[in-house]
């Protein structure tokens, strides 16, 4: 087991509207309120309408219907970061200097 510690930062709520990009009303909240480090999103969801479903992990764009809530933390004081690890063959957290 791996752990890091951090103290509880700002808390923003965000209602993102019908046709807005998920993950782009995300970075710009970001942007608008300095958030030092630009938020890695990873989303494993399912989502569908009729006959049209998207299922998996979300990256590159996310279209929302009628509305999406999303509560984001600012996590201080803790050195994290996704970096490759051989072992398991994808980017894993990890903790620790030069992490973040």
């Amino acid at each position: 087991m791996q752990y890091g510690k951090g103290m509880a930062g700002r808390t923003f709520v965000l209602r993102v509207e019908h046709g807005e990009d998920l993950l782009q009303a995300v970075k710009e909240l970001a942007r608008q309120e300095n958030i030092r480090q630009e938020p890695v999103i990873h989303l494993h969801a399912s989502w569908g309408r009729g006959d049209r479903v998207v299922t998996g992990c979300i990256r590159e764009e996310a279209t929302v219907y009628l509305m999406v809530e999303v509560f984001v933390w600012e996590i201080t004081g803790l050195a994290a970061g996704r970096h490759f690890d051989q072992r398991l063959g994808l980017k894993a957290l990890s903790f620790g200097a030069g992490t973040e």
